[in-house]
């Protein structure tokens, strides 16, 4: 608890194979199946300390005889042992932190995906606490900034949930738990959006209609509200579209662009990277161009995505092809194209062998 917001940041130049000084993010990033990260401990450090109506941190109890109806000040204990007197830290500058995770992300691990809450400020005129409008600013300006494509892998969410014993928690496990569920019986690429989520809380503070809209559209924030009783995600938008860095072009918002700008496009093509890159392990010793297993194992792969419903066509050669080529010696390169059921045209990803190496590059439009 006393490191704060800094346990959950890697070193400056860590490596991931240091595995003596993994901490925080690094102990996720090495496990190379997982993906989707996310940190609800992070989030509530970024909550102020000191703001209204937000409960306090619960702390382990020392049993001990109570008389029948004492209370017990809510379930948490009045003082603190000296061993937990930690000093009010003050919450990093969320687009400063969003940006190192994220910089760390993609840059050890492109197929992965970051779920996050926006942090909450006091409004004395509501007397209640609401989203930090200074956060929302500044994400959208760095919107049109270089490096805006990292904020594709960042997936924004907010209200938090707080249950009927008013404690307040991250809506990210509740997400993260809905996304492996869907992902297990319909496939990743499709979106949770609408989808009832399994929770005993009520998203707090509330948002209405038109901060609904507005969240959704700039900076692209996916909002959850509660209807007849269930909670439910609204929409899974992302703040940039899910493109290629190469592709990226922070001034371009024309409407064609906003089907991409969707989390299950972002999680659908981290699972093709993963996927690509077990099959490169298992093809380590295949270096040969005219070997024909790499293009057989792919072609395993694309038709069973096919069969799931994840691409679109009346055959599976409508549905994606295959090219490779040997541009020069040391180099196999393949080039596939897949047309997914929803909501891209294309994905174009080049599967290369570089001196024994297979690489994984993705581009979609």
């Amino acid at each position: 608890e006393g490191t704060g917001v800094t346990g959950f940041l890697p070193p400056h130049n860590s490596a991931l194979h240091d595995t003596e000084n993994l901490q925080g993010l690094f102990t996720v990033l090495v496990l190379s199946a997982v993906g989707i990260v996310a940190m609800p401990d992070l989030e509530r450090i970024q909550i102020a300390q000191n703001l209204p109506d937000i409960p306090r941190m619960r702390l382990s109890s020392v049993p001990q005889f109570l008389p029948c109806g004492s209370r017990l000040d809510d379930d948490h204990r009045e003082r603190r042992g000296s061993a937990e007197m930690v000093g009010e830290q003050s919450p990093f500058e969320f687009l400063r932190l969003l940006r190192r995770l994220l910089d760390y992300v993609n840059r050890h691990r492109s197929d992965m995906q970051c779920l996050i809450t926006l942090p909450l400020t006091y409004s004395h005129s509501l007397q209640s606490p609401r989203i930090d409008d200074a956060s929302l600013d500044m994400l959208n300006e760095s919107r049109t900034q270089p490096g805006a494509y990292l904020l594709r892998q960042a997936q924004l969410l907010f209200p938090y949930l707080r249950s009927s014993q008013y404690s307040l928690y991250s809506p990210t496990g509740v997400i993260a738990g809905a996304l492996a569920r869907s992902a297990r019986s319909r496939g990743i690429w499709r979106s949770i959006a609408w989808q009832p989520l399994i929770t005993d809380g009520h998203p707090y503070p509330a948002v209405n209609q038109v901060q609904k809209l507005q969240l959704r559209e700039d900076p692209g924030i996916g909002v959850l509200q509660q209807r007849q009783g269930r909670v439910q995600l609204d929409d899974e938008r992302i703040m940039v579209p899910a493109f290629h860095r190469n592709d990226y072009n922070a001034g371009d918002w024309s409407e064609r662009l906003k089907s991409l700008r969707s989390a299950e496009v972002v999680r659908f093509i981290g699972f093709l990277k993963r996927q690509l890159q077990e099959l490169g392990e298992t093809l380590i010793f295949s270096v040969d161009y005219r070997d024909p297993r790499p293009r057989l194992l792919l072609e395993k792969l694309f038709n069973k995505l096919f069969e799931q419903g994840a691409l679109r066509g009346a055959r599976p050669e409508q549905a994606y092809s295959i090219r490779q080529s040997h541009p020069q010696e040391g180099v196999i390169s393949i080039d596939i194209e897949i047309a997914p059921a929803y909501p891209i045209d294309k994905i174009a990803l080049t599967f290369v062998n570089r001196d024994g190496s297979w690489l994984t590059e993705a581009k979609h439009g």
